[in-house]
């Protein structure tokens, strides 16, 4: 019987797939490190790519991976195979069976211990790449905080003290500018407000009555005084500009007493710069008290009225003078007096005065 030759197709069986996995199971846990294989992706199923329907996986040495897609050689078929075809047939397919059997796991074993060794070099090289990363990275970064810190720390202290420097320098300059300007300012304005009161004090003696001048001395006239000679026994000089206005008032008091000795007639007499404003003798040798007051007022800065009252011997006497002094200059009130002979003791004495304004 002639036998008719027909491909023999492996006929795949629904829901139940190849599962390829590595004998060897990661246990290294997932980080997410793209150059670690953690279980996600060593563990999984391998994807079985390449040969067409009906093929089948066949040990190859030759091949890069160790293993080729095979097509099976056909099969020689009659409607009535004999016993021997049987057999053989058989014998044929438990041969296959074996040989892939034997392939598959020789190929199993190949790729599981080369994708081990490929995973254990993978992680120790990127471990030890990592270390020295690390490493380096720690010490570069150390050495430059330290530059940066010294030379930050330099900076600031050098800054530091060039500001403070500046600073005080600045202040102590400054300091003695606004103390010498303070100084002057001080000293010039003190000096003129002085000047100011003075002058204003001397020019405007203020209201009401003002006292000038006081004498409660007793103040003989000497002995040894020559014939006829006038002699101050007191003096006061009257400002000048104290009478400033119109009006102003010059009152001068002087009393005293011709003393109990023979000295022939004895004077005393009150002056003001070149005025006599009045005067008082007495010729006997009782003793007796005078009296020598004067008024004088101010008509302008030339022109005085003046009044005078004596009180001795004889009684109470008046006389009026008109003077031309100025009174813009400085005049000297004198009291005088002067005696006719020679007495053994004082003639007279002056016993006190008073000199005030209005």
């Amino acid at each position: 019987m002639a036998l008719t030759p027909r491909p023999r197709l492996a006929v795949p069986k629904t829901g139940q797939a190849v599962v390829i996995k590595p004998t060897w199971q990661s246990t290294y846990p997932d980080t997410g490190d793209t150059t670690k294989l953690g279980p996600a992706a060593w563990n999984t199923e391998r994807f079985v790519s390449g040969g067409d329907p009906g093929d089948v996986v066949m040990r190859d040495p030759a091949s890069s991976t160790g293993a080729s897609w095979a097509t099976l050689p056909p099969l020689a078929t009659t409607d009535d195979v004999t016993a021997g075809d049987a057999a053989t047939l058989a014998s044929a397919n438990s041969h296959s069976d074996t040989n892939d059997a034997a392939t598959l796991a020789s190929a199993q074993a190949y790729a599981d211990g080369l994708e081990s060794g490929s995973l254990d070099q993978a992680k120790a090289y990127a471990d030890a790449q990592d270390a020295t990363m690390l490493a380096s990275a720690n010490s570069h970064s150390d050495a430059q905080d330290a530059t940066t810190l010294s030379a930050a720390r330099s900076y600031s202290d050098g800054g530091d003290s060039a500001t403070l420097t500046s600073a005080r320098s600045y202040a102590d300059s400054k300091d003695a500018t606004t103390l010498a300007s303070a100084k002057t300012y001080a000293d010039s304005g003190d000096a003129t407000t002085l000047a100011q009161a003075k002058a204003y004090t001397d020019t405007k003696p203020g209201p009401g009555l003002k006292k000038l001048a006081t004498l409660a001395t007793v103040i003989p006239l000497p002995v040894t005084t020559p014939v006829n000679t006038d002699v101050d026994l007191w003096t006061y000089t009257l400002p000048a500009g104290s009478l400033a206005t119109d009006g102003a008032v010059l009152q001068l008091q002087s009393w005293g007493q011709f003393l109990a000795v023979n000295a022939g007639s004895r004077t005393i007499k009150l002056l003001l710069g070149t005025l006599t404003v009045g005067s008082l003798t007495y010729s006997g040798s009782q003793l007796k008290t005078w009296v020598l007051n004067a008024t004088l007022i101010r008509a302008n800065a030339t022109n005085q009225s003046c009044v005078a009252f004596t009180d001795g011997d004889p009684s109470l006497v008046a006389s009026v003078q008109l003077g031309t002094l100025d009174l813009t200059q400085a005049q000297t009130l004198r009291l005088q007096a002067r005696q006719g002979g020679t007495p053994p003791s004082p003639s007279l004495q002056v016993v006190g005065g008073l000199v005030t304004q209005w």
